[in-house]
């Protein structure tokens, strides 16, 4: 008990930031290490039940470890070496010791600055691909690249769920563009295992394309809900459930981009399918749609 609290007094002194635990035996620093990352281990070699080479090997520990024991067997401190770990022995000068601890401290967190750089630049690779993908749809929906450069760039099957969301008009009749950004976000992540590609079109509308599967009519309506549950921001979903192929993605573009624009209606959310005849089959919203053309006709 002294031992573990003399190691702790001296691990505070070197870092008082560090989070310390100490532990009596092996085997209940073996059950607390299976369930919470460390980044250093110090710990004796000859241990009850459980020695301390043992220990490391069970738990495959790749952090760093320093072994301070009684033993100077060159057994030990073979295994050690072979573990990568540092082997000292209690009769040591406490600088030998306070030194090993920071030099051991340095190498972690020269470690976690490497991660979080590699980690930031997979992320930005990430973005970067996302952002190239979102554009190269974009450009081939408005026919300015070829469908070969498309699919040389993006893997794409041959029967897609199409559909656009368009963003409900607030009491100002103004739609936000941060509006769609954000249910951009929100349905980028929800449909991340979908092998979804979205883009945005203008302040209010967004594109999606993603594998067909049976349930995608249910997928939609949740969609729908999730973004108002989330956002609080009701949208309007126009779909093509026709296995869309990759030839008629530019020409689906144009169409359901029409119809769903024919939608003026402020504040209510609306789900309603394509058909390949291009004609709205929700009859309330289409009786809504020939009301504001023959009031149109009518005020002309």
């Amino acid at each position: 008990k002294n031992i573990l609290e003399g190691n702790k007094a001296l691990l505070e002194e070197i870092d008082e930031s560090c989070e310390i635990s100490t532990f009596s035996s092996s085997t209940k620093a073996y059950e607390y290490l299976i369930k919470n990352k460390v980044d250093l281990i110090i710990l004796d070699i000859n241990m009850p039940k459980l020695d301390g080479i043992s220990l490391i090997k069970k738990l495959n520990f790749d952090g760093e470890v320093i072994f301070l024991t009684g033993y100077s067997d060159f057994e030990y401190a073979y295994e050690a070496n072979k573990l990568k770990a540092d082997f000292l022995l209690k009769i040591e000068d406490e600088n030998i010791i306070k030194n090993t601890i920071k030099r051991k401290l340095e190498i972690i967190e020269e470690n976690n600055k490497k991660h979080i750089e590699e980690k930031k630049k997979s992320l930005e690779k990430v973005r970067y691909e996302k952002y190239y993908k979102e554009n190269l749809l974009k450009l081939y929906l408005s026919k300015e690249i070829t469908k070969e450069d498309f699919i040389s760039h993006i893997s794409i099957k041959d029967n897609n769920l199409v559909f656009m969301i368009k963003t409900s008009r607030n009491k100002d009749k103004v739609t936000r563009f941060d509006d769609i950004q954000k249910i951009k976000s929100l349905v980028d992540e929800k449909l991340i295992d979908k092998n979804a590609l979205s883009c945005m079109i203008n302040n209010h509308l967004l594109f999606i394309i993603m594998d067909m599967y049976d349930s995608y009519l249910e997928e939609i309506y949740n969609l729908s809900e999730y973004i108002y549950n989330v956002l609080s921001i009701n949208v309007s979903i126009c779909y093509d459930s026709n296995n869309a192929t990759i030839d008629e993605l530019p020409s689906i573009f144009t169409k359901i981009r029409e119809i769903i624009n024919v939608n003026q209606l402020d504040d209510e959310e609306y789900i309603y399918p394509m058909d390949r005849k291009f004609v709205v089959s929700d009859l309330s919203l289409k009786a809504k749609i020939d009301k504001i053309i023959e009031e149109n006709i009518s005020d002309n």
